[in-house]
């Protein structure tokens, strides 16, 4: 009985089930279903958890759930007892199961970036079989780097299969600060043609959707110029000497994110 498992060490990835038919391992000459197994926990060391014997009501299905604890492969040796149902007991036969570490994995979350700006995830392994891993993402791409281009605060998630097919999955957040929601408001949006002629003054003000630290740029007619900036508002004083429409466009950066967002008016 189970002399041919002598040979038999597997392996199995830590916090993984490991299931062995030991019927597989009878000679040709026995009847599985006049054998019952049970088996015993004779080494473990103190880095593995999860190591449990069975002595009745065991069936034929050799059931373990181990997790290593340490940075490298452990070994866990059980003692197999098959034993006929009138009573005829083979020599226990021991099996050597080989845990190997879990797959540790790194992905270093980038800095938080504007919405719609690319952020690069690269994550790496250690553990496991130790060779082999291959990444995939949560966004259906392969490979230990991807570039994503969030428009909110998004959770990437790596999976990690070495080459034993153990596996491992590591969450990333990136970090996405929204765009800036700017308005402007104008102190006359309309004048008659004859306000024109002496040069006709008109006040634009400019708020976005963020505290006070933030620039302004104001687009006109005339080229690129500066805003003014308090109490959270941005104001342009301009002359206007034609009748024409125009446009005054300002871009407004935050400070601390950098973010920018950009309004016209005509």
């Amino acid at each position: 009985l189970l002399q041919s498992m002598n040979s038999y060490q597997p392996t199995t990835c830590s916090e993984t089930q490991l299931d062995v038919d030991l019927t597989q391992y009878l000679s040709p000459f026995d009847d599985p279903n006049n054998v019952i197994f049970s088996w015993t926990v004779i080494n473990s060391p103190g880095s593995v958890t999860g190591a449990g014997a069975c002595m009745t009501g065991c069936g034929s299905n050799f059931s373990q759930l181990l997790t290593n604890n340490s940075s490298t492969v452990q070994q866990v040796t059980f003692g197999i007892i098959a034993q006929t149902l009138d009573g005829c007991l083979a020599p226990p036969v021991n099996l050597v199961v080989n845990v190997l570490p879990a797959i540790e994995i790194s992905v270093p979350p980038p800095p938080a970036a504007c919405s719609g700006s690319e952020a690069i995830l690269t994550a790496s392994a250690s553990g496991g079989s130790g060779s082999g891993y291959t990444y995939d993402w949560s966004t259906l791409e392969s490979g230990p780097s991807i570039t994503v281009i969030p428009s909110i605060s998004t959770i990437y998630t790596v999976t990690v299969t070495d080459s034993d097919m153990c596996t491992a999955e590591q969450d990333v957040l990136v970090e996405a600060n929204p765009t800036l929601d700017v308005d402007i408001v104008a102190s006359s949006p309309s004048a008659c043609v004859g306000d024109f002629a002496n040069g006709f003054p008109i006040t634009l003000v400019a708020t976005a959707n963020v505290g006070n630290n933030w620039i302004a740029s104001w687009d006109t007619p005339i080229g690129t110029i500066p805003g003014g900036c308090s109490g959270g508002a941005c104001q342009f004083n301009a002359t206007v000497a034609t009748a024409a429409p125009f446009n005054y466009c300002v871009t407004i950066t935050d400070i601390p994110t950098g973010c920018t967002g950009t309004e016209c008016i005509e």
